[in-house]
């Protein structure tokens, strides 16, 4: 098969009407994003009701800074997909996979970095929003920072994956990675939660990172199969 009539069935941003495009990418990220933001609210509304404000308290608490790990984990990652959808604009796969790959390898040394501060100084970390009385709360934020750090590979990897994916032009796929952690994060919330109480919790996000990795990793491995085969 020509490159050119490979081309044909490949997803492109740069064929046919530009508005036309940029809508069928956009809208599965859109919905996306309303999926993560629904999920959150159904954490904070199970927390709050089967465990208390203390619990919520310290889900709030330990937020700042596991908004701070995770935001520079998301930014970086998303970064990454640039010079993926690059490669893939020039039809070098050899060099897509390179560059997933080493996203990865960057992503291992940062949760290494995040391992080494997290772990020991946690309880320290939370006594800098929540007052030193309040041992309850700084104790189960503290648990909660460690628990998903243990998982902040999970989540690079489907970081890393989503936004590759993304910019393979396949923001469907990375949309159904959405609703695969709204579906284990609502499970949590409502079976695991109930049971197991701060515990279940502290494994809603490790758990929907997980699920959606079952999801992108097979993904991304059919993928860039179908792509080698359209692209000879």
């Amino acid at each position: 098969m020509s490159l050119s009539e490979s081309q044909q069935h490949v997803e492109s941003m740069t064929e046919g009407a530009p508005s036309r495009a940029i809508i069928r990418f956009a809208i599965p990220l859109i919905l996306g994003y309303l999926l993560q933001q629904m999920y959150l609210i159904i954490d904070a509304a199970i927390v709050g009701r089967w465990i208390g404000v203390g619990a919520l308290a310290a889900v709030g608490a330990s937020s700042s800074i596991m908004f701070l790990v995770m935001g520079f984990c998301n930014g970086s990652c998303a970064g990454f997909a640039i010079p993926v959808a690059q490669a893939f604009g020039t039809r070098k796969l050899q060099r897509v996979k390179t560059g997933v790959n080493d996203s990865m390898w960057i992503m291992l040394a940062y949760f290494a970095l995040t391992v080494i501060i997290i772990y020991p100084f946690a309880d320290e970390m939370m006594m800098l929003f929540v007052n030193g009385n309040e041992q309850e709360v700084i104790n189960n934020a503290a648990r909660l920072m460690r628990i998903c750090n243990w998982f902040y590979p999970s989540l690079g990897v489907l970081v890393i994956l989503r936004y590759s994916i993304q910019g393979l032009g396949y923001s469907n796929l990375s949309m159904m990675s959405g609703v695969m952690e709204m579906i284990a994060r609502c499970g949590v919330s409502i079976w695991l939660v109930p049971a197991l109480a701060w515990t279940g919790v502290c494994y809603a996000d490790p758990v929907a990172w997980v699920m959606a990795d079952l999801f992108l990793i097979p993904a991304y491995l059919w993928l860039m199969r179908r792509l080698k085969r359209q692209l000879g």
